[in-house]
């Protein structure tokens, strides 16, 4: 597929992630926020990209690839 996809944890929980060396934030469906414990951002901003959408911005409190945090 010419992705790049990654083990990661985030707030301690294992997830997989693809790689965009690109992209200037992180996009999480709502099912996997929850649960991966990444709390609710309040308020819906829009974001584009590919096509216009509602998301929220949050801050994790941990994020960690291999030895990397």
């Amino acid at each position: 597929l010419g992705v790049v996809i990654v083990q990661i944890l985030v707030n301690g929980q294992p997830a997989r992630f693809v790689v965009d060396s690109g992209a200037g934030a992180t996009v999480v469906s709502e099912k996997s926020a929850r649960r991966l414990g990444i709390p609710d951002g309040g308020d819906k901003v829009t974001v584009v990209g590919a096509g216009e959408s509602r998301a929220r911005w949050v801050r994790l409190e941990t994020l960690s690839a291999g030895d990397y945090t």
